[in-house]
């Protein structure tokens, strides 16, 4: 369904989504992905727009979110940038919320290591800026001789 996504084949992408829906198999958050996805690279028009307003339905329907669609989707190259912008032309306020990964071991050989994990906040992350900077003050001083 990937590579018919790359290659913005709708219709390929409609007889997957339909074979799943007819075998009864639930669409997870990457199938919509790629249908997003495909939609994204087509030329914009109203058919798209509707077909991309009833996925939307239906991926409720499955009990997922737009967030769960970019939160649980694996992605490569330009595949995330393509479907948010797609899942904006549905909610243009809408911003992704990521789940941190986890960071913690889960071997009782390594708890241990477990204990002094930092936890990720932007307001600890130090200033990009500033490091840069003084990095560049340091190499402009430091001049071979």
């Amino acid at each position: 369904m990937g590579g018919y996504a790359e290659k913005a084949n709708l219709p390929k992408v409609k007889e997957v989504l339909n074979l799943l829906k007819k075998d009864k198999v639930k669409r997870n958050s990457q199938s919509y992905a790629f249908a997003f996805e495909c939609i994204g690279r087509l030329d914009d028009s109203k058919e798209n727009l509707n077909l991309l307003k009833q996925l939307h339905g239906d991926a409720s329907a499955d009990g997922l979110s737009l967030n769960d669609v970019m939160n649980l989707s694996t992605f490569t190259d330009d595949e995330r940038e393509i479907v948010l912008d797609v899942i904006q032309k549905l909610d243009p306020a809408f911003h992704p919320v990521y789940t941190p990964p986890v960071l913690a071991y889960k071997n009782c050989l390594l708890d241990t290591m477990n204990q002094n994990i930092q936890s990720i906040d932007d307001k600890e992350l130090p200033n990009i800026n500033g490091c840069s900077k003084n990095n560049f003050e340091l190499n402009e001083r430091a001049r071979l001789t």
